[in-house]
């Protein structure tokens, strides 16, 4: 679920020479959840604010995890909006994205109401003593989890790799634990980002990155699915 980094052995620019050739596809499309970390900028029993570097889709329900010492709160929220608010400059001079969300709490049952009135009470600005409504800065800017399920198609494949377009850019070097669709066979794998790259936001366009993607502990399974794939294609 959480995203991991190895070391890369292969060299500084983070891509291995390909043994195979890739070969365009269609109609193959997948998965990974990632669990990206985001600020909160206020709270509301109802709802949230929160920034981060990754784009959450509009419409789209997120898993959301809070947490303060001893106190940890899960809740989905669907995002209402979200919009770019600024940079920020990375390690080796790269600019990232920053963009404020919020999000509307779904399917709030009365226990967990009463855990969000508990996570507020410790950590809003304003008591709830005082104000039963509205939003709430935090003591200090609080950290939560976000965790969703990514999607991706493919467009290039080989036995080493391929190339996707996904609805979530993921940072190089991060191993993934996917789930492919192939001849109606779920099948699943994990693969290293070699490279990526933000595609621009377009109206009606999910896809928000490319990546490249190298293959790692393939399933003879998997290995044999990926075979007949691109036999299918070179026909």
């Amino acid at each position: 679920m959480s995203r991991r980094k190895r070391s890369d052995p292969s060299g500084s620019d983070g891509r291995k020479s390909r043994r195979h050739p890739r070969l365009a596809v269609e109609g193959v499309s997948g998965g990974f959840v990632l669990s990206a970390n985001a600020k909160i900028l206020n709270l509301s029993l109802d709802g949230m604010a929160l920034e981060t570097s990754d784009y959450l889709q509009v419409g789209r329900s997120y898993s959301l995890k809070l947490a303060h010492e001893n106190e940890e709160v899960t809740l989905r929220g669907r995002v209402v909006w979200c919009r770019l608010v600024g940079t920020e400059q990375l390690e080796g001079g790269e600019a990232a994205p920053v963009y404020s969300a919020g999000l509307q709490f779904e399917d709030l049952r009365s226990g967990t109401v009463r855990e969000v009135h508990r996570f507020l009470d410790s950590n809003a600005v304003v008591s709830l003593e005082k104000r039963l409504f509205g939003r709430f800065r935090l003591h200090q800017f609080e950290s939560a989890d976000v965790d969703f399920q990514a999607s991706f198609r493919v467009a290039t494949i080989s036995l080493n790799g391929m190339q996707v377009d996904s609805d979530t850019f993921v940072a190089p070097e991060t191993v993934l634990d996917l789930e492919m669709r192939i001849g109606g066979h779920n099948l699943r794998t994990s693969g290293r980002v070699a490279h990526g790259r933000r595609l621009d936001p377009q109206p009606g366009v999910e896809s928000a990155s490319r990546l490249g993607i190298e293959f790692l502990d393939m399933s003879e399974e998997t290995e044999r699915a990926i075979k007949r794939l691109i036999r299918a294609a070179i026909q």
